[in-house]
């Protein structure tokens, strides 16, 4: 009998043991135990500010936030990023400034750089750290990521062209209103 409860003794410290290794090896696969913001698209109202991430962006980043701009978030080898690219070589470029955003945690800020200058857009940048860590667009969650801005605030988000079409087509329309009243 005590031949069996010590075996059960040293089976529960081995079971303890080993739960303590696997924690430890997911904690250090993590990096860190502290939960990250839920990542999700930025919301219709929400107001876009480059100051928000501690981190500078490239230049002509500020662009986006005056007047109209249609910003996509892309990834190399990503085929929704492929199918968006493909629309937009359909349609043709948006009527609205459109700006490319690279993730740099995906790459080299510099290979990123060189695939984001195979989009047809007004600029081409590499966000100042990892997208879904960018407190200035709320944490885009996947990729692509359309964010239609008008004055720097979000206008309509989505994952496809499909989201923010009506969005385009009504700025569209304003703008030829406009155009026609004078």
């Amino acid at each position: 009998m005590s031949v069996l409860t010590a075996l059960g003794v040293l089976l529960l410290v081995l079971v303890v043991v080993d739960l303590g290794l696997t924690v430890g090896i997911v904690r250090r696969l993590r990096g860190d135990l502290a939960p990250l913001r839920p990542r999700t698209n930025p919301e219709r109202g929400f107001r876009v500010s480059l100051d928000r991430d501690g981190a500078e962006w490239p230049a002509g980043a500020a662009a986006m936030l005056s007047g109209h701009a249609l910003v996509a978030f892309v990834a190399p080898g990503c085929p929704g990023c492929e199918r968006l690219r493909r629309q937009i070589d359909t349609a043709g470029p948006p009527d609205v400034p459109f700006f490319v955003v690279g993730d740099p945690a995906l790459g080299d800020p510099a290979a990123v750089l060189d695939h984001l200058r195979s989009w047809p857009a007004t600029a081409h940048l590499v966000a100042p750290r990892s997208v879904d860590t960018l407190d200035s667009f709320g944490h885009p969650d996947t990729y692509p990521t359309l964010v239609l801005l008008s004055d720097g605030v979000v206008a309509a988000s989505g994952h496809r062209l499909d989201d923010v079409a009506e969005s385009l087509a009504k700025l569209h329309a304003r703008r030829l209103i406009r155009d026609a009243a004078h």
